[in-house]
């Protein structure tokens, strides 16, 4: 940095720019039930409901062709019940209204047709409507069982999918897994063509994962207006079904092909449901489940489903935020403690630097790290080593002191005795001379961190960065702070 701060006379140089769940995101199939051979057939059977009444309507057929031949044989009639019952278990109540309706009538026809006298002919007809009215109550009952069965097995397969979800927070995926795994879940419980998870920064949508559809989920960037339905989700946090997922009038004042391109792919869909993705108050993204038919829409029972494993996504993804955060806390302590027994190891100075450096590049993964000793009295600053981690050779040369004066980040971190963060070179706290530094030679960002021995500052570390879209976190600071601390004390005591 010294060297180049020298020499900025001469101009700009061009810049060089510097799985687990991978077989495991595949459909997730629920595996078969395992029902009695006989629950299985009646299940097959009422798939085939044309093929079910076709064998009902033959039977009762032949059953009324044997009860006009067989003169003087009226319980004959009574094998009506037996193409009634199958009506009863697998057509259920409608259907075998109308058709024990069509087998009294037959059979009271044919007993007034050869005038059946005595009380054993109505007797039996009245058998015949008591069975009827059985087989009515038995089709009713047995719907009943269905609809409890469907809402029973829709928990299960929430609670199924919940599990797993929620076990994914902590194996150690990435949130990128997480939702990828979730999406495709809710995708195939709901019977969703298509599903997206969305997120909003800075007025416009943009795609964190994608199923079902013609675009990548990284190409996915489209302005605020063109999903109205999404927007309402997030701002009334609640479940949105909307005909079109795509608002066709703001999409007409869109130029842009990139943006066209991705709406298109979203064109086909004609019902979606949107669902909101929130932990803890903050806003995560949204759900995006689609279907391609104009006429489909989507049960209260599967609203209610995707809101569900929507939450626990939500919850799972900031669950595998914490872990992660952890594991960074652990990582960075380790290096600390690392660095500590790095520095004490040599009292030569140089080594100390090069050790120094090595881990902060490292740790921060920052463009190009320099070391100044600091004299406060001439208020100057001596190069002690650095390193341009994109081009090697453009290096500090040790021993050139700098007016520090000259240097506003510089003289603010010094002073203060604090971490300094800057961002572009348009900003206000850097002087004439950094900004062009900063032009010069393509930095983005800096990070100023003076360092501390025995209650005075005996350096300055400057980390710079060159990633456009970089900004350094807390934990990042508070790392670097914690090495420079070992690092003063190695210093200090290396001299």
């Amino acid at each position: 940095m010294a060297k180049d701060k020298l020499e900025l006379a001469r101009g700009p140089r061009p810049h060089v720019p510097g799985g687990r769940m991978a077989e495991a995101l595949t459909r997730m199939m629920l595996e078969e039930r395992r029902f009695p051979r006989l629950v299985r057939f009646v299940q097959v059977l009422r798939k085939w409901r044309a093929v079910t009444v076709a064998f009902v309507v033959a039977a009762m057929a032949v059953v009324f062709v044997a009860d006009v031949i067989a003169v003087g044989w009226f319980i004959i009639s009574g094998f009506y019940l037996l193409p009634l019952s199958a009506s009863a278990v697998i057509l259920r109540f409608r259907p075998t209204l109308y058709l024990c309706g069509v087998a009294l009538a037959l059979s009271g026809a044919v007993m007034l047709a050869r005038r059946a006298e005595g009380p054993e002919p109505l007797l039996f007809y009245l058998f015949e409507v008591l069975a009827c009215v059985g087989l009515l109550v038995l089709s009713h009952l047995l719907s009943q069982v269905d609809r409890i069965s469907r809402r029973a097995g829709l928990r299960a397969r929430y609670a199924e999918a919940v599990a797993d979800i929620a076990g994914m927070s902590g194996s150690g995926e990435s949130a990128d897994e997480i939702v990828a795994f979730a999406l495709d879940r809710i995708r195939v419980e709901i019977g969703a063509q298509a599903a997206l998870v969305l997120r909003l920064r800075d007025g416009v949508w943009s795609g964190v994962a994608a199923h079902g559809v013609d675009v990548a989920a990284g190409e996915l960037r489209l302005p605020f207006a063109v999903l109205q339905d999404a927007a309402r989700s997030l701002e009334e946090d609640g479940a949105i079904i909307g005909a079109s997922c795509l608002d066709r009038t703001a999409l007409a004042d869109v130029d842009d092909a990139r943006i066209l391109s991705a709406a298109e792919a979203l064109s086909p869909l004609r019902s979606c449901l949107s669902v909101p993705l929130r932990a803890h108050g903050e806003e995560l993204g949204v759900v995006v489940l689609g279907r391609t038919e104009a006429d489909s829409s989507f049960a209260a029972d599967q609203v209610r489903f995707a809101e569900s494993v929507a939450g626990y996504t939500a919850v799972a993804l900031d669950s595998a935020r914490l872990t992660r955060e952890l594991a960074a806390r652990e990582r960075d302590l380790s290096l600390v403690v690392a660095s500590s027994l790095d520095f004490a190891a040599s009292l030569d100075l140089g080594e100390v630097l090069r050790a120094v450096i090595g881990r902060l590049t490292a740790a921060l993964s920052v463009s190009q790290c320099d070391i100044y000793s600091v004299d406060l009295d001439r208020e100057k600053l001596i190069a002690l080593a650095g390193i341009d981690v994109d081009d090697p050779r453009r290096v500090s040369t040790p021993g050139t002191e700098i007016d520090m004066r000259r240097w506003a980040s510089t003289v603010a971190a010094i002073e203060s005795g604090s971490t300094v963060v800057v961002y572009g070179s348009q900003d206000e706290r850097l002087s004439t001379e950094e900004t062009r530094y900063f032009d010069l030679r393509g930095f983005t960002g800096l990070l100023a961190l003076p360092l501390k021995a025995r209650d005075r500052v005996i350096g300055l570390v400057e980390l710079f960065d060159r990633d456009a879209g970089r900004r350094f976190t807390q934990s990042e600071i508070d790392l670097a702070e914690a090495v420079g601390q070992f690092a003063a004390l190695a210093i200090d005591n290396a001299r």
